[in-house]
């Protein structure tokens, strides 16, 4: 490993991917509200999307106000992202759309375990045990939590349901 110090990105950059992961928060809060964040006596399906979103919107705005609190007499040096890292934010977002297009036709544990297995093992190259270890205290932590005590239904998947008929 290199003793080098990490790149920053500038005040400007900073200040960009603020305010859009905010205005995606906001969006998420505004969906997860439109499918529902109570149904009877036990959460909807909106709910945690809900809290998620809003956790983002509201980290984003802090860390603005923090940006603009932050001390104008840092000198900034010029950064370069690194290839790696361009790389590794594609490796991410190829596994958010996957997991996003799939979510419906193979339910919420495949989607999962296979995004998460994609990002764990290619993105942040995790040894397989690692990943493995990972991934299941994940999905089975996901069960437990939201299904088991919070009663929340998961997607089964289109494919699971022509399964089991």
């Amino acid at each position: 490993m290199s003793d080098a110090p990490a790149p920053v990105a500038s005040r400007t950059g900073r200040a960009v991917s603020l305010v859009l992961l905010a205005l995606v928060g906001l969006y998420a809060a505004c969906f997860s509200w439109t499918i529902g964040l109570w149904r009877g006596s036990s959460p909807g399906e909106g709910l945690f999307p809900f809290f998620a979103a809003l956790a983002v919107t509201l980290l984003s705005v802090v860390g603005l106000f923090a940006l603009r609190l932050e001390s104008r007499h840092r000198e900034e040096a010029p950064t370069r992202l690194e290839p790696g890292a361009v790389r590794r934010l594609g490796f991410y977002l190829a596994a958010l759309m996957f997991y996003g297009a799939t979510l419906e036709l193979l339910g919420f544990f495949v989607s999962t375990i296979l995004s998460l297995t994609f990002i764990l093992s290619v993105a942040e190259r995790y040894s397989w045990r690692m990943t493995l270890t990972l991934v299941a205290g994940t999905v089975v932590g996901s069960h437990l939590l939201f299904a088991v005590w919070l009663g929340v239904i998961f997607p089964e998947g289109i494919l699971w349901q022509a399964f089991v008929e």
